[in-house]
């Protein structure tokens, strides 16, 4: 099987619409509810914390 993305149409669209944006990240995620919210925080420390001049 052969894919042009790992993105569904919906994040595709949203990607797009993005205007700018210094730093994008992706955090795959299945059947993790129990600790996604953990990883988010966790990452958008970090974006603060040593890219605190860029828009993510």
């Amino acid at each position: 099987m052969h894919y042009d993305t790992g993105l569904r149409p919906y994040t595709s669209k949203r990607v797009e619409e993005i205007e700018r944006a210094d730093i994008l990240v992706g955090i795959p995620c299945y059947n993790n509810e129990l600790t996604i919210a953990h990883v988010v925080q966790m990452v958008s420390h970090g974006l603060f914390r040593h890219y605190k001049d860029l828009r993510s």
